[in-house]
């Protein structure tokens, strides 16, 4: 394409301007074209500066803003994969300690017992090219080695107990409050000293602003959530014959059964587990308003509560394998019985989720259902096979998660009634030595100290794409506009010579 520049000089000669006339239009000409090319330019220079600045705001936003997941439901559960992982102290040996983990308003509790600390974790973890970093952690109390060969850290039977802002933990002699807004080294609010001879603080239960805790010593310790530090107890029961491990208050009742690993606490213990009432409402010398005896499964709780109902798997008054239920404030004897039927085996744990009163039977590699309010010989809703089932379950939204020897598996509480076998629904093959849920998400923490946080996949990879896009769009129009303030400046510039 011929120049403007060009025509004009071509023609000079026949038309001859004024003196310096033509040099005058020429200047003016490529003064005209430079302007609009900067102008061009500069306005080419601000859009990517608005779309660097969309991009990087993009990005940040998705760091500090994760998406939620979608809930866990039993149509997604068989499709969970790994938000988030996170390492903590592997687990000891059984007699130095034992371990929990548990969700609340937004974090993870991880209590380890190798080092005596407890950790607390964001459920919603951010992890970019590594595991997830823990908020804060802090210190029992503890020096490495002082409690060997003996526990150092209470039994956690579903993780430390989170109210009131804070976050209680057992440890030895000792029961310490870690506010939930803590700062990385976090220190408790307060701590309460235990009588040495009651040695270490089992997992704590918070009701009513008190909290409660059982010891080696077979004593009940009431504290006053808000307390200061050194916290005094409000009352210390009377001495039982075995240890105690709180489980839960209900309805103003204190429920607690006998740790595995302390067992006796007096020479004339029974060689057997305990279940024991306490009143919650209580005073100094407090007595248990009934006792039974429980069958003896490692690491089992055989004891729930809803309500006014107290249901124990395996008694003295109906058999060790059977299950049943009694109006707590009357006791466990025939006259305070709802209900009871037989078990093919010793129940190891009961929980109750939405509802449903699920048993384990690990003799007969079976979870069953019942109905929280039945009759004599009351039939189960639901079984479902799980060989080698073991360990405490946990369960929400419907679904009850079952550790075994093959991973992780899950139930849903509403899969059958009229006695109907349910199929069981794989969750991971990661060992699973503690577990809670939470959140929307499912928390499992293996042996080796590996903590891992699951969520249900996207349905479609429709969301995945919508985030790709926030990226992959700016960044793809970035890219096309400095290729075109390339191309514009270098034609400028040869232009104008």
């Amino acid at each position: 394409m011929i120049e403007d520049r060009d025509v004009l000089e071509r023609l000079t000669p026949l038309f001859p301007p004024p003196a310096d006339g033509l040099e005058s239009c020429l200047r003016l000409g490529d003064r005209r074209r430079r302007n609009r090319r900067i102008r061009a330019i500069a306005l080419a220079a601000v859009v990517t500066a608005a779309l660097v600045g969309s991009l990087v705001s993009s990005i940040d936003r998705s760091k500090e803003r994760p998406a939620q997941p979608n809930p866990i439901t039993p149509s997604n559960v068989s499709d969970l994969r790994v938000a988030w992982s996170a390492s903590t102290d592997a687990d000891p040996k059984p007699q130095d300690g034992v371990q929990g983990l548990a969700e609340a308003d937004g974090s993870l509790y991880v209590v380890t017992g190798a080092h005596a600390e407890i950790s607390a974790f964001p459920a919603a973890c951010v992890v970019n090219h590594g595991g997830c970093d823990p908020i804060w952690t802090g210190h029992l109390g503890i020096q490495p080695g002082s409690c060997s060969p003996i526990r150092c850290v209470g039994a956690m039977t579903v993780g430390p107990a989170v109210a009131d802002g804070l976050v209680f933990v057992g440890s030895l002699h000792r029961l310490s409050a870690f506010p939930v807004a803590c700062t990385d080294p976090c220190r408790p609010v307060w701590t309460a000293i235990i009588d040495v001879a009651d040695g270490i603080v089992h997992q704590a239960v918070v009701a009513n602003d008190v909290v409660y805790a059982g010891t080696g010593g077979g004593h009940l310790y009431a504290f006053p959530v808000s307390c200061e530090d050194p916290c005094e107890p409000l009352w210390v029961s009377q001495r039982q014959r075995t240890s105690l491990r709180v489980l839960q208050v209900v309805n103003g009742v204190v429920y607690a059964d006998t740790d595995d690993f302390w067992g006796s606490a007096t020479p004339d213990a029974p060689k057997y587990d305990m279940g024991y009432a306490f009143p919650a409402a209580c005073a100094e010398g407090c007595r248990p308003l009934w006792t039974t005896r429980l069958d003896r499964v490692p690491n089992a709780v055989s004891l729930s509560a809803v309500g006014g109902i107290a249901y124990v798997g395996g008694s003295s008054d109906r058999g060790l394998t059977t299950l049943a239920a009694y109006r707590a404030g009357c006791g466990i004897e025939e006259r305070c019985r709802a209900w009871a039927t037989s078990l093919p085996a010793a129940a190891a744990d009961l929980i109750v989720v939405d509802g449903v009163l699920v048993v384990t039977v690990p003799g007969a590699d079976q979870v069953r259902g019942y109905p929280l309010v039945c009759s004599e010989g009351c039939d189960p809703l639901w079984s479902a096979t799980i060989p080698r089932v073991h360990g405490r379950p946990v369960g929400a939204d419907g679904l009850v998660y079952l550790p075994s020897a093959s991973g992780v598996t899950a139930v849903p509480v509403g899969c059958g009634t009229g006695g109907g076998t349910c199929q069981p629904i794989h969750v991971t093959n990661r060992h699973a030595s503690g577990m809670s849920v939470g959140d929307d998400r499912v928390f499992v923490r293996s042996s080796n100290g590996r903590v891992s946080a699951f969520v249900p996949r996207p349905r479609d990879e429709t969301a995945a794409a919508h985030d790709g896009v926030g990226v992959a769009f700016p960044s793809a129009v970035l890219v096309v506009v400095l290729v075109g303030v390339a191309i514009a400046y270098v034609r400028s510039r040869r232009r104008i010579s």
